[in-house]
């Protein structure tokens, strides 16, 4: 489903549905936004087996282009003159959902029949499930906020089970990349898109991958300059209809930068 300006996905059905600042950086960042991103971190990564992600890490910026050789520990939002990334906290549930439901609405209403579309957004975007998917372990979520507080954008990754069609090793999924439509053109897709593989080559993920509709090219074109390469298909369900997404992956290492303009 293709946006106006910038990229949108879904969220794969499991196996079953979706598709893809508050004042200055650092002092509204907080200990509250440091715990939960902290916590969602994987604390053992340097002890996981993995020899490919220990040379990563060791080998710095000459290979990774500074993103994996950042910890948790290190991370800090990404700044811009009119809005900055930071890691969602339970207390942006409302805003999130209220951002989500506005955007998806934005990318994909026009070419859905309603009664899909609003079946999709009661399942995924009320402030409860929103709220719920802020606790789960598994996700993470990074929103751009201006100074003023307004979320314009948001990023979610899911560890998890990927589709046979990615066969890269410790996959984790970028399950929607949203942004709000008077805040594109503007650069929050590709600030987004950084903190998303920041936080995913933190979490120990060596591979990323997601699901867009074959019927969005103006996203699979984003999606592609930043590195990702088309490696099969997946149903999405919206509401009773029957869609097909394309996966698109990329390596964690090794592509820089991490979207070419």
């Amino acid at each position: 489903m293709q946006s106006a300006v910038s990229p949108s996905q879904r969220e794969a059905p499991r196996r079953s549905t979706h598709r893809h600042q508050c004042a200055a950086a650092a002092a509204v960042y907080g200990a509250a936004a440091d715990h939960w991103f902290l916590q969602w971190m994987r604390p053992d990564i340097h002890e996981r087996p993995n020899q490919s992600l220990a040379a990563v890490r060791q080998s710095g910026p000459a290979s990774d282009g500074g993103y994996l050789h950042r910890t948790a520990a290190t991370f800090h939002p990404m700044s811009h003159p009119d809005y900055h990334v930071r890691p969602a906290v339970p207390a942006d549930a409302r805003a999130l959902a209220a951002l989500g439901e506005r955007t998806f609405r934005e990318a994909f209403a026009a070419d859905n029949a309603p009664e899909n579309v609003a079946a999709h957004l009661a399942a995924t975007y009320s402030p409860a499930r929103q709220g719920e998917e802020l606790m789960d372990p598994r996700r993470k979520t990074l929103v751009a906020a201006t100074e003023g507080g307004e979320l314009i954008g948001f990023v979610q990754l899911l560890a998890g089970e990927a589709p046979p069609s990615v066969r890269g090793p410790a996959p984790i999924e970028l399950l929607r990349l949203y942004v709000a439509r008077h805040y594109h053109g503007r650069g929050v897709a590709q600030a987004l898109m950084a903190a998303a593989l920041e936080a995913a080559a933190d979490r120990g993920a060596l591979t990323i991958w997601l699901g867009v509709w074959e019927r969005n090219p103006r996203a699979i074109a984003f999606y592609r300059k930043c590195g990702f390469e088309d490696v099969g298909s997946q149903v999405f369900i919206l509401g009773t209809d029957r869609q097909t997404d394309r996966v698109m992956a990329r390596p964690l290492a090794g592509v820089d930068p991490p979207c070419r303009t």
